[in-house]
């Protein structure tokens, strides 16, 4: 663990950036009612950086469809990822001169779509040391179609384009006067970047008792606040962190220090200052899971989980009790995406799988086509002998993405308990045709060659299993049966047995 003590700074200053740096950015969003056009929602879309900042654009970093935003500082880059539910429609449109330079800078674009029209123009720059794409996005909202698009190009000529397509890129050729309409590539759940931030209520660390537990529980808001005996500035928010946990019995509030040696000074330091709620020891799971591989802890660091276990603020720096009341107080939003996965996968790898399915269940009806929730739900349901409702939602996550790997192996899975092996090897094939080294479908490629008595076709799959995944238990095992088999010492106990738990998001 890597933390930063008052004596690293030795008294030097800490300036980067302008003399009107370290304001928290704001963000105005369209009001619903008449009279207050715009309201400022920084801080309760988590949007509030205090950092010096330079510069934000709007993109979509993975490819599903919304805008998402990089924002630039003197501090560095941030990709923020939008995950609101799908459902609202747009259309992206490109254009290609052929009379003026091919980006067509400066192009005039209207699109109308249900009878109501949005203007927009290809550019290069927006706001200070921003480069924008010359790829116009359009949301529609609810609209059925697109009606058409006018185009004014910076030859001076007009041009009206129909076979404009809803949630797809739409490529305009100065002169044809009909749209190219293309899927948007996304990306795979296997390479989709992901956030540095797992933060986790269900981590486990040693409490004051010396048992090792969660630091938090499900099903209420929970405050973990990081500090140390030695940290000045914890010593001055601590006050105010125990009169809140005493004022909102409804919230739980834990303090973990990163002080692990001196465990009895940490106690004491606890009790002088009427620590009330429990206190916890950090370990090397808890800092890779609030501050990244090998991040630096900054003291006093707070955050804020509601009750689903989302991560709903972060505070690294003094806070007081006001903040972290409106933190918890506008918890209520809706989880995002990315925040049900993280939860989904801690409940997973702590072998909670009925509340894993319970949350499944629920973010299916808030993203009905999020590939991560149907396959994690279809493993659930194949764990629990539900195969044909496996079936279904597999075969729903591979109409939206055909290549999803995590999706053709399980669905391959499903094919052989239902007996059916030449589909199976059919769709594991094709699994490992995108990713030849990924270990699920190398091991039910596997149990496909042993269900048909071909012990030395699936010996070389699972050992190909084994390489890729040098942890994968259960591919381990079924190596050690069919080499067994092989030298002639009897078939293993129970060779068509199903998996004894669903595939872990980390088994391998």
């Amino acid at each position: 663990m890597d933390f930063e003590r008052p004596e690293d700074k030795q008294g030097q200053a800490d300036f980067r950036g302008s003399l009107s740096g370290y304001e928290h950015d704001v963000c105005f969003v369209r009001a619903p009612t008449a009279g207050k056009p715009f309201v400022e929602a920084g801080y309760v879309l988590g949007l509030d950086f205090d950092h010096d900042g330079r510069a934000v654009a709007p993109l979509d970093i993975d490819g599903d469809g919304d805008q998402d935003l990089a924002v630039l500082s003197l501090q560095g880059l941030q990709l923020l990822q939008n995950d609101s539910p799908p459902g609202a429609r747009f259309a992206r449109v490109r254009l290609q001169a052929t009379r003026s330079e091919p980006l067509a800078l400066g192009a005039v674009v209207r699109l109308t779509a249900d009878k109501r029209s949005q203007t927009d123009r290809v550019r290069l720059a927006e706001g200070f040391q921003t480069q924008t794409s010359t790829t116009l996005h359009f949301g529609l909202g609810d609209a059925r179609a697109v009606d058409g698009v006018d185009v004014t190009w910076p030859s001076g000529a007009a041009e009206h384009f129909g076979g404009v397509a809803l949630d797809r890129l739409n490529t305009l050729v100065e002169g044809r006067g009909e749209a190219v309409a293309a899927l948007i590539p996304q990306w795979d759940e296997a390479v989709r970047p992901k956030g540095r931030s797992t933060a986790s209520v269900l981590v486990t660390a040693l409490d004051r008792e010396g048992v090792t537990r969660p630091l938090g529980r499900l099903g209420r808001p929970t405050v973990v606040n990081f500090f140390a005996p030695w940290c000045e500035p914890c010593k001055r928010e601590l006050p105010a962190l125990a009169a809140f946990a005493a004022r909102r019995p409804d919230v739980d509030v834990v303090g973990v220090s990163v002080e692990t040696k001196d465990l009895t000074g940490v106690l004491a330091f606890a009790d002088a200052h009427a620590l009330r709620y429990p206190v916890a020891f950090a370990n090397d799971r808890v800092i890779e899971s609030f501050f990244g591989p090998g991040g630096k802890v900054p003291l006093p660091a707070t955050f804020v989980f509601d009750e689903k276990g989302q991560l709903r603020r972060a505070f690294l720096h003094t806070v007081d009790g006001s903040e972290i009341e409106r933190a918890v107080d506008t918890r209520r939003t809706p989880p995002s995406v990315v925040d049900y996965r993280q939860i989904i996968v801690d409940l997973l790898q702590s072998g909670r799988n009925d509340e894993a399915a319970l949350l499944l269940e629920e973010a299916l009806q808030r993203t009905p086509d999020d590939s991560f929730t149907l396959v994690r739900l279809a493993e659930l349901q194949l764990h629990m002998q539900q195969v044909d409702r496996a079936q279904v939602l597999l075969k729903r996550a591979l109409a939206k993405q055909p290549d999803n790997v995590r999706a053709l192996a399980v669905y391959g899975e499903t094919l052989g308990v239902k007996k059916d092996l030449d589909g199976a090897e059919r769709y594991l094939l094709r699994a490992i045709r995108v990713a030849p080294d990924d270990p699920t479908a190398l091991n039910n490629l596997g149990m496909v060659y042993a269900r048909r008595g071909d012990w030395t076709a699936a010996r070389d799959a699972f050992a190909r299993a084994v390489e890729a995944g040098p942890t994968f238990a259960r591919a381990r095992q079924n190596l050690l049966d069919a080499e067994r088999m092989l030298r002639g010492e009897g078939p293993p106990a129970q060779p068509d047995k199903l998996p004894s738990a669903p595939p872990g998001p980390e088994e391998h």
